[in-house]
């Protein structure tokens, strides 16, 4: 009982921290809605433990339990995947940020230093 109730106000300050972030303009209407789905979703499971069974047992695995843990493990795998790939987006993004700032700047230079160079000193 103390863990089903622990579970339900994380839950419920987990959804109010979706909402907040959703109205910060962090987040976005999706992706809110599926935060907000999966922490009803996990309130629902302890509080629903037949309804886990039945669908732990319609997929083959003995307990609730076990059924949404291999789903959380998948979840989040899936999750750190998404977030790798996100990284190296932005890491490439600010080399390239990078490497383009540096080609200006190497090009303003050049152009100020021709600029004070004379014509007899060229030729």
């Amino acid at each position: 009982m103390v863990l089903e109730i622990i579970i339900m106000l994380f839950g419920a300050f987990a959804v109010s921290r979706s909402y907040l972030r959703y109205r910060e303009r962090l987040l976005t209407l999706p992706i809110a809605i599926f935060w907000v789905g999966l922490w009803i979703v996990i309130v629902g499971a302890v509080f629903f433990k037949n309804w886990t069974s039945s669908i732990s047992l319609f997929f083959g695995i003995g307990r609730g339990a076990d059924f949404f843990l291999f789903g959380a493990i998948l979840l989040l795998s899936y999750l750190c995947f998404r977030l790798y790939v996100k990284l190296e987006e932005t890491r490439q993004d600010l080399t390239n940020l990078v490497r383009a700032i540096s080609i200006n700047e190497k090009r303003a230079l050049l152009d100020q230093a021709g600029s004070n160079i004379s014509e007899k000193q060229l030729g």
